[in-house]
């Protein structure tokens, strides 16, 4: 029997991973850090261990990690020290029984963003992850890349096998006992309240790259259980996962958020307005395209089926606006 330790269970992304691993894998045994007292007999209810804590308490992570086979981080991607415990962890696992835990980063695409501002770039880079060394020359600099790296170093010193899963914007509602927002949901919902209209930037034609929650967590699922197989070969950025399924254009995306933003009186108008980074400093991440692969992971046979975000939209809001009161 498998076991696994979840940092992130309470989450919108470690929440859906973990229903879908406990499905997946039936005799896997979890254990979860969990900072909310409430959320203890939700996850409790699907087998879950739960360890009163935080990410910040990180001898307890580095503890709990040494006593599990697998680890997943959905907490946060650029907590380097939190991932330093994990990987910490790992090692006295290894040493204690010479066999390589698993460790499961999560990351994400905005590490592909491309800087446009608003503008659609036809002849913008597509990353794929099958191009190990695209993958690995991407500049240190870029978002998440300093924890990734340390992730991979630590699978190239051969005491942990080391995977990153990079999941582009998750829409759609969890499969988790815990309600969660979309984040991306949400940031639209802010924004109408801030402008009282929909903003773009540039002519706002740049791409999103977007994931239905389900098939996200299916990817999390397939890379596990590859990574169970003992049929993995790679290492390093061999071992890095895009998990995107399709662009949609910013300007597309708020046009079909407006009507029932406006019918819930969140936003004056459904036309859009054209705004400058200054005035809307988020616009930086939502005016950029981000063109990327999942080679890897439908090579595997993830086969991914999830409804698109036009589609979820409705039920996206419901889910938001309930959490605000």
């Amino acid at each position: 029997m498998p076991s696994i330790f979840i940092l992130g269970a309470s989450g919108y992304i470690g929440g859906a991973v973990l229903t879908t691993f406990l499905k997946g894998i039936p005799d896997l045994k979890a254990t979860a850090l969990v900072r909310n007292e409430a959320h203890i007999p939700l996850l409790s209810g699907i087998g879950v261990t739960c360890i009163k804590g935080t990410s910040q308490d990180l001898a307890l992570v580095s503890e709990l990690s040494s006593h599990a086979d697998i680890v997943f981080n959905a907490a946060d991607a650029d907590d380097l020290n939190l991932s330093n415990a994990i990987l910490e962890g790992c090692k006295k696992r290894f040493a204690a029984t010479a066999v390589k835990p698993i460790y499961l980063h999560t990351s994400g695409t905005a590490i592909f963003m491309d800087g446009a501002k608003g503008i659609f770039n036809s002849s913008a880079h597509v990353f794929d992850d099958r191009k190990t060394a695209e993958i690995r020359d991407i500049s240190p600099t870029a978002w998440h890349r300093n924890v990734e790296q340390s992730v991979v170093d630590a699978d190239e010193a051969s005491y942990v096998s080391a995977y990153i899963i990079s999941p582009s914007g998750v829409y759609g509602e969890s499969p988790s006992p815990i309600p969660r927002t979309v984040i991306l949901t949400k940031m639209v919902i802010d924004l109408g309240k801030n402008f009282k209209t929909l903003p773009y930037i540039g002519d706002g034609s740049n791409v999103l790259a977007l994931i239905h929650v389900n098939d996200m967590a299916a990817a999390y699922l397939t890379v596990l259980k590859f990574a169970l197989s003992g049929k993995d070969t790679e290492s390093g950025y061999g071992r890095y996962y895009i998990a995107n399924t399709g662009e949609v254009s910013w300007k597309d995306l708020i046009t079909a958020y407006a009507p029932p933003l406006k019918q819930r009186g969140i936003i004056d108008t459904t036309e859009l307005s054209l705004v400058t980074l200054e005035q809307a400093p988020l616009m930086s991440f939502f005016g950029a395209n981000v063109f990327a692969v999942a080679g890897k992971l439908r090579d595997l046979g993830w086969k991914p089926n999830g409804p698109s975000i036009f589609e979820t939209i409705e039920r996206d809001l419901e889910i938001a606006l309930a959490s605000e009161k």
